[in-house]
């Protein structure tokens, strides 16, 4: 694989083995490129007065929208490097599977197992509604892809591994979300100590 993209890209002066970075910096740069200041600010409207761990549903029997999940998973790759597009969150998947296939699979891996499990435990609304957006996916695509075949060969073994480490990503996440929201405390800014 690697003699094939070798042999391809070295006509156009391109390093094979930067090219998928390339490519997913292109991608950021294009999406940054818009309108991220004003969606941060349309984001951060929608996010008061949201209880994530409870929700805000009025239906409690809401369930898990499937086609929902998918695109979620498929956010999550994106949501790696901070872009918000599914088509950028595509490049970026092609260019994982340029680079090495095995990587592809593990993203998809870790991302459907991580926003599928989300998806299925948080509540109707708001909450579940991160999962929607893939900010639950990112961690079980670089956990997966870190076990699976990063820091180990890939075996049957280190996809159960994987399995693993995705699960408790979830648990994690979910954890340090309700005591966020039972003790009070706000992440990543305000309510120290010294301040009035």
């Amino acid at each position: 694989m690697s003699a094939a993209a070798w042999n391809f890209l070295s006509k156009f002066e391109v390093g094979y083995l930067t090219f998928p970075f390339n490519l997913c910096s292109t991608a950021l740069f294009f999406y940054l490129r818009g309108s991220v200041v004003r969606r941060l600010g349309d984001a951060q409207e929608a996010l008061e007065g949201q209880d994530f761990i409870h929700g805000n549903s009025t239906s409690a029997d809401e369930g898990v929208d499937w086609s929902k999940v998918a695109l979620g998973s498929l956010l999550s790759v994106g949501q790696i490097y901070g872009i918000d597009s599914a088509a950028a969150s595509a490049v970026i998947l092609a260019a994982s599977a340029l680079a090495n296939p095995i990587i592809l699979f593990t993203y998809a891996f870790g991302t459907v197992g991580n926003t599928a499990l989300s998806a299925a435990l948080l509540p109707p609304g708001a909450a579940r509604s991160e999962a929607y957006a893939g900010l639950w996916g990112y961690n079980g695509a670089l956990a997966a892809t870190a076990v699976g075949c990063v820091f180990s060969y890939f075996t049957p073994s280190s996809v159960l591994l994987a399995a693993v480490a995705v699960t408790s990503g979830v648990f994690t996440q979910y954890w340090l979300r309700w005591a966020g929201s039972t003790h009070g405390q706000e992440w990543g800014g305000g309510g120290g100590r010294g301040e009035a």
